[in-house]
């Protein structure tokens, strides 16, 4: 049977946990013991101090809200009223809007894709081995107002194509998406510069299906 040690407190007698912080002395005991220590040790500071000739650090006679004065150069609303301009005032910011249309188009680079998707590897196989006459432009390489679409016809007619994931296009999986990011926003923005978009799920880019919503050969 293991054993064991019975701790008790030096001043109360108060039976002690084997995890205490003071093993000699329980809580409230320390406290007491604690208090008369500090105010002790202060008082030899405040003396030490005044001996040496030095005074102790105090706030009287510094600016703030709680001395009344003021800091020197600092202008309030009644002084801007009375004429003062503002040195914020007809300022846009720190960049030029040459400089701000430069970092915009840089931005929406970053968003583009680089890389095809399966999908749209699919879709443009089915377009090539039945001579279908649509171009990738996913790329930013074409733009129909702020729509970026993945495909276009080369022909002349104003037909667009998108392949659309999902998850990342379809709200009901996805409540983040943003409406841009929709068929019936996109198809909406199209129709009002005389585009029509069709539209793809990535499990719908089948041959049969292709060829029967694009109107080629079966």
């Amino acid at each position: 049977m293991p054993l064991r040690i019975a701790l008790a407190c030096l001043d109360c007698g108060k039976q002690l946990s084997l995890l205490s912080r003071h093993p000699k002395r329980c809580k409230s005991c320390a406290n007491k013991e604690r208090l008369p220590s500090s105010l002790e040790t202060r008082s030899k500071i405040s003396l030490t101090l005044k001996n040496k000739g030095i005074k102790p650090p105090s706030r009287k006679g510094l600016p703030g809200p709680w001395t009344g004065k003021k800091r020197p150069g600092l202008k309030t609303t009644s002084q801007f009223k009375k004429g003062n301009i503002p040195w914020s005032k007809g300022k846009q910011g720190q960049f030029k809007p040459s400089t701000i249309q430069k970092i915009r188009e840089a931005r929406m680079r970053q968003r583009l894709p680089t890389e095809w998707t399966e999908p749209e590897k699919r879709f443009m196989e089915i377009c090539q081995r039945h001579e279908l006459p649509f171009r990738y432009t996913g790329d930013g390489s074409f733009w129909i107002g702020k729509i970026n679409p993945d495909f276009v016809d080369v022909n002349g007619r104003k037909l667009a194509v998108d392949i659309f994931g999902t998850y990342w296009h379809s709200p009901l999986l996805n409540p983040k998406v943003r409406p841009s990011g929709t068929f019936e926003t996109r198809s909406k923005i199209l129709a009002g510069y005389g585009w029509e978009l069709i539209m793809f799920w990535e499990n719908e880019v089948v041959e049969k299906l292709v060829l029967s919503r694009l109107g080629g050969d079966r």
